[in-house]
């Protein structure tokens, strides 16, 4: 294994920011610390960066990584599935004849023809991710939701496919210092239309105008220039509605502080739109606390109904109100719900996910 090259092939890798870019940093880390020769390519290391220039990216790929150690494992993020797919068929196909030993490894955080409203755009990223994986060696995917998008998309059943979920990185828990006199909710996540954060904002002016709620209040924690415009609409939404004394944007934080914000916090609400597997949710769970948010995507597999928090159908800002409220009025269960969630975090941990992943992508 020592004379295998590892590549990496990302959108971009630094800072990382969200959870897959989370998980991408880590992983390289851990096989950088095992291996001699891990490399990391983003999308800004290659050359035509244009509207349209997949096919050349594609191009690119297969006369850079051909004139290349003959022995390489390819671990690909699905983000750039248009960049590689035409590398991966011509991989699968000629590898044989120009002896190259090119092991491709899609890492699928979230399938993105999922998330396409457009019907042409959905159809074009369902050929690119079909080919893309169809034609991979083996596939990574963060949970067995993701792994059943995968399986629909290629059609078939007998890939090589594990399932390695995110772990958990916790920094400096603090002891809780609330002062008692208000509830407090969080939301983490990029204030963007997928994480649907109107849906929160609503939810809470009917906590305050209909069950007299006053003494909640939101914070917003997350990256709010990825939307710049839609950041803006919430913001507005929260003047008009007269919530701006009970919402507060934090931005991007540190892990201290977000370990504090984690801790100080009740309840954990989230009104994504999709989610291929949520690792705020785990956090949150780490943190003991209860979760309200909607049944999509992968989060079912981690929030049971009732069981360890409340889901509600997407954009239910009514059912969220109220699923709240229901916490809000019994303490006794938040703290009962606190301990189930807690006991479930300590099932996601880094190390023994990537120890997983090295012998999978080795053998």
């Amino acid at each position: 294994m020592n004379d295998c090259k590892i590549l990496i092939i990302v959108s971009h890798f630094q800072p990382p920011i969200t959870g897959g870019e989370i998980y991408n940093d880590k992983l390289y880390k851990y096989l950088a610390n095992k291996f001699h020769q891990v490399e990391v390519v983003s999308i800004y290391d290659t050359p035509f960066r244009f509207k349209g220039g997949f096919i050349f990216r594609n191009l690119w790929f297969i006369k850079l990584l051909y004139y290349r150690k003959n022995n390489m494992i390819i671990i690909e993020d699905i983000v750039r599935s248009s960049d590689l797919f035409i590398f991966n068929i011509t991989n699968n196909l000629l590898r044989g004849a120009f002896r190259k030993n090119i092991k491709t490894i899609p890492l699928v955080h979230h399938t993105y023809s999922s998330l396409e409203k457009n019907r042409f755009n959905q159809t074009l990223k369902i050929i690119y991710e079909y080919l893309f994986m169809f034609f991979a060696d083996k596939i990574i995917v963060n949970s067995a939701f993701t792994q059943e998008e995968v399986y629909k998309i290629i059609k078939k059943r007998n890939k090589d496919v594990l399932i390695a979920h995110p772990g958990l990185s916790i920094h400096n828990y603090k002891k809780n210092i609330k002062d008692g006199r208000n509830l407090e909710l969080l939301f983490v996540g990029s204030v963007t239309r997928r994480k649907d954060v109107k849906t929160i904002i609503d939810s809470l002016y009917i906590l305050i105008s209909k069950y007299n709620m006053s003494n909640v209040r939101l914070h917003i924690v997350g990256a709010l220039d990825k939307e710049s415009d839609y950041s803006l609409e919430v913001r507005d939404i929260c003047k008009s509605l007269n919530l701006e004394e009970n919402v507060k944007f934090h931005g991007r934080v540190n892990d201290d502080m977000l370990a504090i914000l984690y801790s100080n916090s009740d309840i954990f609400v989230f009104s994504s739109l999709w989610e291929g597997f949520g690792m705020v949710l785990a956090e949150a769970m780490h943190y003991k606390l209860p979760i309200v948010a909607t049944n999509v995507g992968a989060i079912p597999f981690l929030v049971k109904d009732g069981v360890n928090g409340f889901l509600i159908p997407p954009g239910d800002s009514e059912k969220m109100a109220y699923s709240i409220f229901r916490l809000i009025k019994n303490p006794k269960s938040r703290e009962m719900i606190g301990k189930i969630n807690y006991e479930k975090s300590l099932e996601f941990n880094w190390e023994n996910t990537f120890e997983r992943i090295e012998k999978f992508i080795v053998y």
